[in-house]
């Protein structure tokens, strides 16, 4: 098995009022070996940059006399950076973003030394890799660093022999998972951060992996499964869970389409009620009605309102204004949320601060009614976005 040192699970991020002061995130202090790598996915929005410092002096907090740029990341992706060069070496790695900042991050970062190879234990899940990727295998071990591994986006193996997906977490870039009707009983924790489309029905799985970026169609019916994995459903569209173990809340999303929550112990919901979901749940015997509902309590405040455009420019909704319809709103701190036909929306989000804005208008017109904002237990906001042509903000600085 390789030696890594994971630095963060939860990553380094900064979430903030657009900004066009440059910002740093530094690792703790690294010791490099001989043969050392660091591996981490990065996402930022768009007019912006996050490079890639190597920080010799591990007492430096700032990029005033930095020269070691080692590269620029990906915008929503993995990277593979070369440490070698820094072989003996204590140093940092700081990132650093650039240009109109609003919301940026840094996860799954890992440090890999000595060793780029894996071995795979169950023999079907290695047979079909070693079909697919030879050149990728040392005998009966992956080598993980391996471009081919690196930049492959699907894995299909169903009505197979597979018990289990150990070394499924190499595969960064996956994008499309079909393994149904095998027997599989482990699957690797780590998040599936570009999943669009996964297809495990028909196994002997208690937990399945999140997804939080772009998963659009999740089918897992017909396992053991208690937890429903955190998918930021704002772009799922199908959603089966059906004949699982599930005894947990549901948290909904405007763009969701189809959700199939039958015979399991016991399924809650929060957020479902203003948007058009099918929603189907049961349960598992008649005695699950008497549990307990599952907490539902992770998002605890509700945000609501509409965006339009001020046609009069009074800051007041009129007949003269026009309603944004499906317009997306940046939730700095969480997924994206939409307007409605209306061009209302209506969320639920966990108690705490609040960034939001939209910043995807086009050339011509601005937003400038941010909700910047504590949202408590059980309060309700009611604030609307409100744009306007940017000619009326001349006198500001941007």
């Amino acid at each position: 098995m390789p030696f890594y040192l994971e630095i963060f699970d939860y990553g380094l991020g900064l979430i903030k009022p657009s900004s066009t002061t440059d910002q740093i995130m530094f690792t703790p202090p690294l010791i490099i070996g001989s043969n050392t790598f660091m591996r981490y996915f990065s996402s930022f929005d768009l007019n912006q940059e996050i490079s890639i410092w190597a920080v010799t002096n591990v007492n430096d907090t700032t990029l005033t006399s930095l020269t070691d740029s080692l590269s620029n990341s990906s915008r929503n992706g993995f990277n593979l950076v070369d440490l070698n060069s820094y072989s003996g070496d204590n140093i940092k790695i700081a990132f650093r973003i650039r240009g109109l900042i609003s919301k940026a991050f840094i996860d799954n970062l890992l440090v890999l030394d000595k060793y780029s190879n894996a071995f795979i234990p169950d023999s079907c899940f290695r047979t079909y890799l070693e079909n697919f990727f030879p050149a990728s295998f040392i005998g009966d071990s992956l080598n993980f660093l391996d471009n081919n591994i690196l930049t492959a986006n699907y894995i299909s193996n169903p009505n197979s022999c597979m018990q289990s997906l150990e070394g499924l977490q190499y595969f960064v870039s996956l994008r499309y998972l079909n393994v149904a009707n095998n027997y599989i009983s482990y699957i690797p924790p780590d998040d599936i951060r570009l999943l669009d489309s996964a297809n495990a029905e028909n196994n002997l799985l208690t937990f399945f992996p999140d997804a939080p970026n772009n998963c659009v169609t999740l089918r897992l019916n017909n396992n053991l499964i208690s937890k429903i994995p955190n998918v930021h459903n704002g772009q799922s569209s199908y959603f089966q869970f059906r004949n699982n173990l599930l005894y947990d809340c549901f948290m909904c999303s405007n763009r969701f389409i189809y959700a199939d929550f039958l015979y399991n112990v016991k399924v809650g919901s929060e957020g479902c009620g203003y948007y058009n979901i099918d929603w189907n749940q049961t349960y598992l015997t008649a005695s699950s009605s008497n549990l307990p509902a599952p907490p539902c309590n992770r998002r605890l405040g509700t945000i609501l309102g509409r965006a339009f455009v001020d046609i009069n420019s009074n800051n007041v909704f009129d007949t003269s204004d026009v309603t944004l319809k499906n317009q997306r709103i940046n939730l700095f701190q969480s997924v994206d949320v939409s307007t409605s036909q209306d061009g209302r929306y209506s969320f639920k989000i966990d108690s705490g601060l609040v960034n939001m804005n939209i910043t995807n208008l086009p050339n011509g017109f601005i937003c400038n009614t941010p909700l910047v904002d504590t949202i408590t237990t059980g309060e309700v906001i009611n604030h609307d976005f409100i744009v306007t042509t940017s000619s009326n903000f001349n006198d500001m600085s941007v």
